[in-house]
């Protein structure tokens, strides 16, 4: 990686979607998810959904199937071809012709996503897996994971790890000062060799205190089921947002 990842963002390694973060790579300096492209496939059977080109727009090329971070609501039958077609002349809109990756996230306005997310919420998974600007919730937060102290006194070296306690960057020394329940969460991740840090340290620890924790907690239990949006941004890539 080529910038520090926050903790709040790696405690999500912890959760069900574990194997999809392990593959994670760096793209436009933000964290995306990597999809595999699938293999060719024979043309679709009968009334398997196909995809729909936008008004006034060429045949557009079919997406891997979206990453689900969560259950997000779908329904059986799906939206009408009218309906599909209002989303996807929207989002054309932010599409590269070439293969439908989003170019210009950031300029994806409020009213364009409000006017996305109650479709995309009533379409079937079928055509919620071809979409390019798709919605996902957070997943619930971890259980608290305290560390040890043969841990704590592991990551005092700081040529083992580079140490940040409540998001924000510590001295390794400053263990000195803690016992191991003061802490709520501890994450370790492994650098890779395209981060900034590795020359200096191989491991990056992630501390959360008790009271910091807490209010984590109850911030990410209170926006679970706020629509968060995932866009398509280089074949095979989804970027969060």
């Amino acid at each position: 990686m080529t910038k520090t990842t926050s903790t709040a963002a790696a405690m999500l390694a912890r959760l069900a979607i574990v194997p999809v973060l392990a593959i994670a790579f760096i793209l436009f300096c933000t964290k995306t998810e990597a999809l595999q492209t699938p293999p060719a496939t024979k043309p679709a059977a009968k009334n398997k959904p196909t995809d729909t080109a936008a008004p006034g727009s060429k045949v557009r090329t079919k997406v891997p199937p979206r990453l689900r971070f969560s259950d997000y609501p779908y329904t059986k039958d799906g939206v009408s071809e009218e309906k599909l077609k209002e989303y996807m002349a929207i989002t054309a809109k932010y599409e590269e012709n070439a293969d439908r990756a989003i170019k210009h996230p950031d300029k994806i306005t409020e009213e364009d996503r409000e006017k996305l997310e109650p479709i995309f919420r009533q379409m079937s998974a079928s055509q919620q897996d071809q979409q390019t600007i798709t919605f996902y919730y957070l997943p619930p937060p971890p259980p608290p994971s305290r560390p040890t102290q043969k841990q704590l006194d592991k990551w005092k070296d700081p040529k083992y790890c580079g140490l940040w306690i409540d998001e924000k960057k510590a001295k390794n020394a400053d263990l000195e000062n803690y016992k191991p329940g003061d802490f709520s969460e501890a994450f370790v991740s492994r650098l890779t060799k395209y981060a900034i840090n590795r020359k200096n340290y191989p491991y990056q620890v992630n501390l959360m205190t008790n009271a910091f924790y807490e209010k984590y907690r109850a911030d990410a239990i209170a926006n679970m089921h706020k629509p968060k949006m995932a866009l398509r941004m280089l074949n095979p890539h989804y970027r969060k947002i």
